[in-house]
């Protein structure tokens, strides 16, 4: 468990009685997403927890909190910014998974605007550079999102869902470090033959 909010429990053996020893229901009920514990502790256990922080960020409960630049939220960037950088050594296969279901929520541009801020991206996306390639890696800062923002106000206008292999590809699509990045993450990430091809057919599409 990483948040307080999926701390709590019920016991269906007894009376139902409902189980809340991390204060979890009152973060929830003020939109305040926060570590079990101290924070820097947790994520150390286990570095894909800074992922799922922002994960759980976009659910609409806690988005307020994050476009607010709540304190809180602040304390908790201060940390992720330092631990950032060990996320490239978690497996890629869990990060892609993370990933996806970061993706498939509601509201994650706010989310998606810190973990850029953070350092979280390009630690994310960070790969040897292809095989054969000539091309150096990227030095310029992560996209400024315009891409999937405007993604996100077609979607809404036309009351369709978001896909998350568009929004993945909305991140590559604005310069040419974004779409090398791309390059390296169809090349070195574990994604479905359906995935790869999807997102390479989206990115002939945009072209």
């Amino acid at each position: 468990t990483t948040v307080t909010w999926s701390a709590h429990h019920t016991d269906l053996s007894a009376d139902g009685t409902l189980y809340d020893p991390e204060g979890g229901l009152d973060d929830l009920a003020c939109g305040r997403l926060r570590f079990i514990g101290d924070t820097e502790a947790r994520i150390k256990e286990d570095y894909l927890r800074i992922l799922r922080y922002f994960r759980f960020s976009a659910h609409s409960q806690f988005s307020a909190g994050i476009k607010a630049g709540a304190e809180h939220v602040r304390a908790d960037m201060r940390v992720i910014e330092k631990d950032a950088l060990n996320l490239a050594n978690v497996s890629k296969e869990r990060l892609w998974s993370e990933c996806l279901a970061w993706f498939q929520r509601g509201d994650i541009m706010p989310s998606l605007r810190l973990a850029a801020k953070a350092g979280v991206l390009d630690a994310v996306f960070s790969s040897p550079a292809p095989t054969g390639s000539a091309e150096p890696p990227p030095g310029a800062p992560w996209p400024t999102l315009k891409a999937l923002q405007a993604y996100e106000f077609l979607c809404h206008a036309l009351a369709r869902a978001p896909e998350p292999l568009m929004r993945l590809l909305c991140l590559f699509i604005e310069d040419v470090a974004g779409r090398y990045r791309l390059v390296r993450t169809l090349q070195n990430w574990p994604l479905s033959r359906s995935e790869r091809r999807t997102l390479k057919a989206l990115e002939n599409a945009l072209a």
